[in-house]
């Protein structure tokens, strides 16, 4: 299995959604860890960013539309619970800001971001996973403001997944090979006895 891991790239890059947003995270800002981080949503996906986060031993804000869930979530999955209204007055105050939510509405809007960035003299990265999407696509256009959504996550995770099923073929040519060489040993350990 080590030789596997260390010969091929069979373990490399993400396909875990959340995974692969925390990477893109990471990669814009080098450093997570002091960087003011928000996740919305309390489920698979905010669960997913979330383990990906503590993995980097990474603080966060948590908010959901009840401060129970929000609380409940931290209980479970880390971070510090905050206000879903005190979140969203308070866009400014964050660098990072995962959305997945099922809302049947924009949450993020264009409205909310511009005035946040109005009190910033720092850009802000905001990530869209949420389906159907909960954040205004023309954000984006805001200057500061870095929009990546589900279907760039999604599309970057399938390529990941794609290079991994590339690798298998060398995986199975090692691990042929090695248990042939075991075999050897052990016939040879028989003859001895």
């Amino acid at each position: 299995g080590s030789k596997v891991r260390t010969s091929t790239r069979l373990n490399k890059g993400n396909v875990s959604i959340g995974s692969v947003a925390v990477n893109l995270a990471e990669n814009y800002f080098d450093d997570l860890k002091n960087r003011s981080i928000l996740i919305i949503g309390s489920g698979e996906g905010a669960s997913l960013v979330a383990k990906s986060l503590r993995q980097r031993e990474v603080e966060f804000m948590i908010t959901s539309r009840t401060l129970e869930r929000a609380k409940s979530f931290a209980d479970t999955a880390g971070g510090h619970p905050i206000s879903f209204e005190s979140a969203l007055s308070g866009l400014k105050g964050y660098d990072v800001v995962f959305v997945s939510t099922t809302a049947p509405y924009f949450l993020i809007t264009y409205e909310r971001i511009s005035k946040a960035m109005l009190a910033r003299k720092k850009g802000m990265l905001v990530f869209d996973l949420s389906n159907p999407r909960t954040v205004e696509d023309h954000i984006s256009m805001i200057r500061g403001i870095k929009l990546i959504n589900m279907d760039q996550i999604a599309e970057i995770a399938e390529n990941n997944l794609r290079l991994r099923k590339n690798e298998i073929a060398s995986a199975e040519k090692i691990i042929d090979t090695e248990a042939k060489s075991f075999a050897d040993i052990l016939k040879s350990r028989r003859v001895e006895q």
